[in-house]
């Protein structure tokens, strides 16, 4: 195959693409997504698109096991892991400890691949469904939600799982 063109994106959740190679020869390669969340709404519904997996003390988390806390501070983890550093302890604590209300309907979707090096099929669950989140520390969290639809969360993430799509909720309606 031969490369025709690759776009970089001007803004993180707009279709603002702009051409950086093109024709054979480098067009503009100075153009990085500007990361600018939109303002933080009173409520928010985050909506798993593929199954989230993840684990607490060696188990899979169930959706009776999922809280703010796990979701906070796998969002921290994550972001962290990407830049490859471990994340601050005050960080993490504010994570576990934040004012975010949360009802979940989630449950548990199992769901199957085949792994062409163990030659076997494996089973790669987890969570699907809603969760409304509201509250005084939302606004504070908010940046590192909505980012976190890009990053994806908790385990298999380089096959996609993880990602879900965050969207403004009104209160009448959690």
């Amino acid at each position: 195959f031969e490369v025709a063109q690759v776009e970089s994106l001007g803004t993180l959740g707009e279709r603002d693409w702009r051409a950086v190679y093109l024709d054979g020869e480098m067009v503009d390669a100075s153009t990085a997504a500007r990361i600018q969340p939109p303002p933080p709404p009173p409520a928010a519904v985050l909506t798993w698109l593929t199954p989230l997996r993840l684990k607490r003390r060696g188990r899979l988390v169930g959706p009776d096991q999922f809280s703010v806390a796990r979701l906070l501070e796998s969002l921290v983890y994550r972001s962290f892991e990407l830049l490859d550093e471990r994340p601050p302890r005050p960080l993490l604590e504010q994570a576990r400890n934040a004012a975010v209300e949360m009802q979940a309907d989630l449950n548990w979707q199992d769901w199957s691949r085949y792994s062409s090096r163990q030659k076997t099929r494996m089973r790669v669950g987890g969570l699907m469904g809603t969760i409304a989140l509201s509250g005084e520390d939302l606004p504070a969290w908010w940046p590192l939600l909505w980012l976190g639809q890009w990053l994806h969360l908790g385990k298999f993430t380089s096959m996609g799982l993880g990602g879900y799509r965050l969207a403004a909720a009104s209160l009448r309606g959690l």
